[in-house]
């Protein structure tokens, strides 16, 4: 009988395969048709009466972990069509037995909450540069990003992101200021508009950064403040020259002018 990990192999193989078919279709699957498949083990297990919470959390660390490892790419449209998956995936609404039961993970209901997802994101972000290349994660937090337009809040890795470039002394800019640059590319309008609203996370973990706080910038979650110092400090590594130079530069034409 296959333990625990090879079964949770077993699934990440069966939900890579689903996936890959899903983003290189001849006939451009939908993505409800692709969510339909996705579920279908999850389903059918949690239907026939056979899939507790344990195995059907498994099933899911499997399942999200197949789709966060093919946002990887470099490809706008590939994400994109990932995150169109992962709304159609919400979509299908609450998961429940005829009896009116349920499937619901750590308080979440499959699927309309998307139990896992947020856990498996959280495990994938352990792993920042140097652990992955400084494309790798740029490309990781432009789908968190993407995410977050399409209604799945991930804005607190955001500020994750633009401290470790912008509020702290960086070893390496290099590594990190890419990734910063992706929420401002493609989240942009969504964090001034969290800045401009005060937006804060009730759960912590998104304090200034010691550059911030530096310049008199204590501010937990989003701020208008913090959104000007970010733009300065991506002007000073403008001007600096280097590497980062155009990276900086690029930031700014995303930020636009600064909030007043």
């Amino acid at each position: 009988m296959a333990g625990p990990d090879n079964d949770g192999d077993q699934w990440l193989a069966r939900f890579t395969t689903v996936v890959d078919r899903y983003l290189h279709s001849e006939d451009d699957m939908t993505p409800a048709a692709g969510a339909a498949e996705f579920t279908e083990p999850v389903d059918r297990a949690f239907l026939r009466g056979t899939a507790g919470e344990a195995p059907v959390e498994e099933m899911l660390w499997a399942a999200w972990a197949a789709v966060i490892s093919a946002a990887g790419t470099s490809d706008d449209g590939t994400r994109s069509r990932l995150v169109d998956l992962v709304g159609a995936v919400r979509d299908r609404g609450i998961l429940a037995r005829p009896d009116g039961q349920e499937c619901v993970v750590w308080d979440m209901r499959a699927h309309a909450d998307l139990p896992v997802l947020g856990a498996q994101m959280r495990e994938t972000w352990n792993f920042s540069p140097p652990a992955v290349s400084a494309v790798t994660w740029a490309n990781l937090n432009a789908f968190a990003a993407q995410l977050t337009v399409a209604g799945v809040d991930f804005s607190l890795y955001a500020l994750w992101a633009l401290r470790a470039a912008l509020e702290e002394e960086s070893p390496d800019l290099r590594l990190v200021l890419p990734a910063a640059v992706e929420w401002f590319r493609h989240a942009g309008p969504e964090l001034a508009s969290l800045a401009v609203q005060r937006a804060a996370h009730a759960h912590g973990s998104d304090q200034a950064g010691t550059l911030c706080q530096g310049a008199g910038l204590a501010d937990r979650g989003f701020s208008v403040g913090r959104w000007n110092f970010w733009r300065r400090r991506l002007e000073d590594i403008a001007a600096a020259g280097g590497d980062t130079a155009v990276q900086a530069r690029r930031g700014l034409e995303y930020m636009r002018e600064p909030l007043p």
